[in-house]
């Protein structure tokens, strides 16, 4: 076993602490995608199809996406008070069978986890933690619905129900909701999206002055119910990392902040919905907080949209203060239309760069799945060919576990006639306990220089310890190098490497 040379000692701790990266070719970067399930909308395309007919789907799915090398899905699983998964609180989802509270014929979670960890893909748990009704197309709700049976924890609005904030028991409802997920599947995090109160918009007031006055709170009515926000997202965040401390969590908030009009601190904006002032989310706080561990907001709008450019929005979010991850969220679904900006199909490749050159920003994410399509094809090509063209590790997160790996052992190498076999041993747990989750396997011609934080070099990103390179040319000399992965991402600094072959490369 040899220690990894001294350079890449130094690019490694150097982006584990501040996040320097290659903006060309990173190792380290998210890829999300949005996955939705209202309406049937992304996955499963129809209630009507069969459980076999729903899985293949989302195979085809995922597999779609391959040449993109997406690293993270958002699958919503709970859309309005009900669940895509096994719940002890809540009923299954119509959008499975067409009728709400009817059990399908497998776990849709369960089986979405497996098949993405297959891949290497995390999976994010998406809630739209505080709906309670999805519009007139919800359909007939279950008896077991609480909308029926708890009437007092709901702000009734045009659209249906909504979970009330300022409600306490909702809280501790809520976050049963949660942990059902947390301590019963094997997610990577859970992740909400920026509806918190509903918008009162069109003359529509929210109606909770008389428990805001029977709190006996000495805030506004806004700060109030803001507060209500901090302290069930502080309730969620503190109850996730205390069953299962590697689990991330994650929101993905409107665009916009606060605007500078109302506020100096705020972005150079205006029109645009604010989290703070409209949905009553103070996003910037929690990332400040470090109460989530990543934030994704949407930023839907074009580099031309005079009243809130996508470019003004990014630079704000960088120049906040926060040590956590930042993920942006692009529109796929607005590319074509007639919106100022959007008719020009470099927009979303432009936003991509521009996002890349801010050491704040660890990723990128795309709303939503069946966006990717014929019409955008030209778009995900200049994506592959000009930005993910190699695959790339989800980024550490060292607040959350920064003690690496061991290195793998007894590395063996055999050339065969499929190619050149590798096997090895798995590593002694790390000083904190953790065991290797994946291994990552290096492949340079004997003689060569490998750069450990191009990802080029990475022929292999996997769970078991063996490994086949069928892509080995015969007549080439190899020089192999394995290291372990730990389940939040960071890399064991030792590795074990070998050679085989029997001719020298051609310089």
């Amino acid at each position: 076993m040899k220690n990894l040379v001294a350079v890449f000692f130094s690019l490694c701790l150097t982006f584990i602490a501040f996040g320097q990266r290659s903006s060309v070719y990173p190792k380290h970067e998210v890829r999300g995608l949005w996955v939705t399930t209202a309406y049937n909308l992304d996955w499963p395309s129809s209630s009507s199809l069969s459980a076999k007919e729903q899985k293949e789907e989302f195979i085809e799915l995922l597999e779609s996406h391959q040449d993109k090398h997406i690293n993270t899905i958002f699958l919503q699983i709970r859309i309005a008070g009900d669940a895509l998964y096994k719940s002890k609180y809540e009923p299954w989802s119509k959008v499975l069978t067409g009728k709400q509270g009817e059990k399908p014929e497998y776990d849709p979670l369960q089986f979405a986890i497996e098949e993405c960890h297959k891949r290497n893909i995390e999976l994010h748990a998406w809630l739209n933690i505080f709906r309670a009704n999805n519009g007139k197309k919800s359909g007939r709700r279950s008896r077991k619905s609480l909308v029926k049976k708890q009437p007092k924890w709901f702000i009734k609005t045009p659209k249906g129900p909504f979970f009330n904030p300022g409600v306490p028991e909702v809280h501790d409802y809520l976050t049963k909701v949660v942990l059902d997920v947390v301590q019963n599947y094997d997610i990577d995090a859970i992740h909400f999206d920026d509806y918190f109160y509903p918008q009162e918009i069109h003359g529509v007031e929210i109606k909770d002055h008389k428990l805001w006055k029977k709190s006996n709170s000495s805030l506004s009515l806004e700060d109030w119910r803001r507060n209500n926000v901090d302290e069930f997202i502080h309730k969620i965040s503190k109850a996730i990392k205390k069953e299962k401390p590697y689990v991330k969590f994650g929101i993905s908030p409107a665009a916009i902040w606060r605007h500078k009009s109302k506020d100096t601190l705020g972005s150079k904006t205006s029109r645009a919905i604010s989290s703070y002032d409209d949905l009553y989310g103070d996003s910037r706080k929690w990332l400040q907080k470090g109460w989530i561990d990543y934030l994704a907001p949407q930023l839907y709008q074009s580099t031309k949209y005079q009243y809130a450019d996508f470019n003004t929005v990014l630079e704000w979010w960088d120049e906040q203060e926060f040590d956590h991850h930042l993920y942006i969220g692009h529109a796929i679904y607005k590319v074509g239309t007639k919106q100022a900006g959007w008719e020009n199909m470099q927009e979303i490749p432009n936003q991509v760069e521009s996002s890349r050159e801010y050491e704040k920003v660890f990723g990128n994410a795309f709303f939503r799945a069946a966006n990717f399509n014929k019409d955008t094809k030209e778009i995900e090509e200049e994506l592959i060919d000009q930005f993910f063209t190699y695959k790339a590790l989800v980024p550490p997160m060292p607040w959350i576990d920064s003690i690496p790996p061991n290195a793998p052992r007894n590395l063996y190498i055999k050339s065969t006639e499929k190619g050149n076999f590798l096997t090895w041993t798995a590593p002694k747990p790390a000083k904190d306990d953790q065991k290797a989750y994946r291994y990552l396997v290096y492949r340079t011609e004997l003689n060569y220089e490998i750069d450990f934080e191009h990802p080029k070099y990475i022929i292999s990103h996997q769970e078991g310890t063996s490994f086949l390179d069928t892509t080995a040319l015969k007549n080439i000399n190899y020089l192999y190098f394995v290291t372990a992965v730990d389940r939040l991402g960071n890399e064991s600094l030792e590795f074990i490497s070998g050679g085989v072959g029997t001719k020298k490369p051609k310089k």
